[in-house]
């Protein structure tokens, strides 16, 4: 049972760097991802995945993210979907 869970903690812990491939052969021109840097926190790396290396994207991001993850743990899902709207809207007229 313990290698089913440690399989699943890293299957999900490659859907981040899975998105951003995804995005890439879409949107972008299908380059690589790159290496992850450990200097930067988890949102700047994904914005860094993604292609967008603008820090006010960096920023954007990571209020995304973090409006997106307290609906998980806060459970005021009706005032998050609303502030990730919000957030949505932002990014798409800035990019």
């Amino acid at each position: 049972m313990q290698s089913v869970y440690e399989d699943s903690m890293d299957l999900i812990a490659k859907l981040p760097t899975i998105a951003a491939l995804i995005y890439r052969n879409l949107y972008r021109d299908g380059t690589s991802v790159g290496a992850i840097d450990p200097s930067k926190d988890w949102s700047a790396n994904f914005a860094s995945m993604l292609g967008y290396e603008n820090p006010q994207f960096t920023e954007l991001m990571r209020l995304y993210l973090t409006i997106h993850r307290s609906v998980d743990v806060s459970g005021c899902l009706s005032v998050c979907l609303y502030m990730s709207a919000f957030v949505d809207v932002v990014i798409v007229s800035v990019y």
